[in-house]
Order: C-alpha cells, then sequence, then structure tokens
C-alpha cells in the first residue's frame, strides 16, 4: 500500500498568544496530570482535517490553498474561553475559544467563510469538508483517561462564567500540516504554506512552528 500522511489545513496560533494558551494548559494539567497537552509550538486552529494524504498531492492542494489565500485578507484573531469535546462532563479534548475581533472589516463570521472556502477548493481532490458545522478552537490537551474531580470543577467554572481573554493576533498564513507518524505527544510540520491575501510564502517543506 502506498504511504498516506495524515494532514490537516490550519492557522498556526503566533508566539505572543501561545504564551497565554500555553500556561491555561498547564494551569489544567494541574488538576489533571494525565492530560497530554499540545506543544506551545504546535497550537493551532484547524480549519480543514484532510486524513490520509497521498504525498503526491501536496503540490496540488498547496496550489488550492495559494488560491484560496489569495482572495482572504489576513485576519484578526481573538483567543478567549475554556471548553471541552464533547461535553465539560466527559472532557476528551480540552480546547480554548477562537473568534474574529469584533472589529475586523471582514466580519464576525470571517473564520467560518476561510474555513468554507479551504473545504470548497479541497473537494475536487478528494478531500471534502466534514459534515458537522465548523466550530474554530485551539485544542490545548487531550484527555483518554477518567477527569479527576479538579479538572471538571475547572471547566464547570468556565462554563459558568464570562470568557476569559487569553490574548489576540492576526493571521496571515494558510498551512498544511503533517501530524508526523508515531510522535507521542503529537508533532505538526508544515508542508507549504501560503500568505492570506499575497500568495504563496513557501512552496517547500519546512520543519518550524510559531
Amino acid at each position: 500500500m502506498a504511504e498516506r500522511w495524515r494532514t490537516f489545513v490550519a492557522l498556526r496560533v503566533g508566539p505572543a498568544p501561545a504564551g497565554g494558551l500555553a500556561a491555561l494548559g498547564a494551569g489544567l494539567a494541574a488538576s489533571c496530570p494525565a492530560l497530554r497537552l499540545v506543544a506551545r509550538r504546535d497550537l493551532h486552529v484547524t480549519l480543514h482535517f484532510l486524513g490520509a494524504t497521498d504525498p503526491a498531492h501536496v503540490p496540488r492542494i498547496g496550489a488550492a490553498l495559494c488560491e484560496v489565500a489569495a482572495a482572504h485578507p489576513p485576519l484578526p484573531l481573538a483567543y478567549a474561553g475554556l471548553g471541552a469535546f464533547p461535553t465539560p462532563r466527559r472532557p476528551r479534548v480540552l480546547w480554548a475559544g477562537v473568534a474574529p475581533l469584533p472589529d475586523a472589516a471582514q466580519g464576525a463570521d470571517a473564520l467560518a467563510r476561510l474555513a468554507a472556502a479551504v473545504g470548497r477548493a479541497l473537494a475536487p481532490l478528494g478531500h471534502p469538508p466534514e459534515a458537522r458545522a465548523f466550530h474554530g478552537h485551539v485544542t490545548l490537551a487531550r484527555l483518554d483517561r477518567r477527569p479527576t474531580p479538579a479538572l471538571l470543577a475547572r471547566l464547570e467554572a468556565a462554563r459558568a462564567a464570562p470568557a476569559e481573554p487569553l490574548g489576540a493576533e492576526t493571521v496571515s498564513d494558510l498551512e498544511l500540516i503533517l501530524s508526523e507518524p508515531g510522535r507521542r505527544p503529537y508533532h505538526y510540520r508544515t508542508l507549504t504554506k501560503a500568505r492570506l491575501a499575497a500568495g504563496p510564502a513557501h512552496g517547500g517543506s519546512e520543519g518550524h512552528g510559531p
């Protein structure tokens, strides 16, 4: 069987807000040591999950992302709040919320529109979008064991309180990212990126995070 890569399209979180998000994750881990934190350099907002990807198709995917990026301006984002999938009482994925800044010229649904544009561009290449509605978030940690009472209390308190601001930035790059096999915790490597409203930034492989 030909090799397949596990890939996704995302916006990486920059260094400044990544610090606040990583601190939140560290605080959660203190209340539940079984949490598996996402590394600070790997924090991101997933726009489109491709899954099994033929490495030979990466150039075509990159070209499609360049077309999308050329039609969308850089996106001001704000990170705030804490939640969990599937529910705060049965947490398996802990996340921070993300949304376009209220004064962004593109409007409140700019992030969802960008995700939808990526989905439309990649569908003809065999990677249609998921059926469920887009929910912008940054995964902070994963849990495959029973949550501690302290963690459940933290999630319940976050659910009942106003969303805590966690930083803001303007993101400029769409990235096709490889989830490297056999790496735990997960490690992500950028395969190609496209600059929003400015065409491609890089066309080759990269090995850096934010």
